[in-house]
């Protein structure tokens, strides 16, 4: 039921970024409508599906994990599936999660360090903290360690994006043009 669900949510998370595939087969290669959906749940399948079934399978057996660090493996194995996706069967990196947090200046400057991954792995991280808090074994002792992650995030990125120091000492005075000739 796991890689059905995951299947299933790469497919409709694809068709909302990809919906022109099946019309673009349809209308510019004047084929039946029918074979643009078929060729889209393919393309879907193999750049998407298959990397976030295994992700699903997998979350289903990460139950047995502490909840400290429960998000932190949950956050690393969506980052595995991210990684297939981009980098199997061609390659899909459109829509990565880390994109969405391009306008969170603070948070966007750990891209220096772990690119967009980085970014992903701290969204899926929270969420998956924030999930731990519902039944039926709600728990709330991931959320500091987590926590510590995005203030370290955005203690960063508040320094990378603070403004330099101005200049100290006297102007410069009588320094001479030079020349090239």
């Amino acid at each position: 039921a796991a890689v059905a669900q995951g299947w299933l949510w790469s497919v409709v998370a694809a068709y909302a970024v990809n919906d022109w595939f099946p019309r673009a087969v349809s209308g510019y290669f004047h084929q039946p409508a029918a074979l643009g959906f078929l060729l889209f749940l393919g393309t879907a399948t193999l750049t998407a599906g298959l990397e976030y079934s295994t992700f699903a399978a997998w979350y289903r057996r990460v139950g047995t994990l502490g909840p400290v660090f429960r998000p932190l493996a949950v956050a690393a194995a969506w980052i595995s599936a991210d990684l297939g996706r981009v980098h199997l069967f061609g390659g899909d990196p459109w829509a990565i999660a880390g994109y969405s947090q391009v306008t969170m200046a603070p948070l966007a400057q750990i891209g220096e360090l772990a690119g967009v991954h980085g970014m992903t792995f701290l969204i899926v991280a929270v969420n998956a903290a924030l999930a731990g808090l519902l039944p039926p074994r709600p728990s709330w002792r991931s959320l500091p360690l987590v926590g510590v992650l995005l203030a370290l995030a955005f203690g960063f990125g508040s320094y990378r994006l603070a403004p330099l120091d101005p200049p100290t000492g006297p102007p410069l005075s009588g320094v001479a043009a030079s020349t090239n000739d």
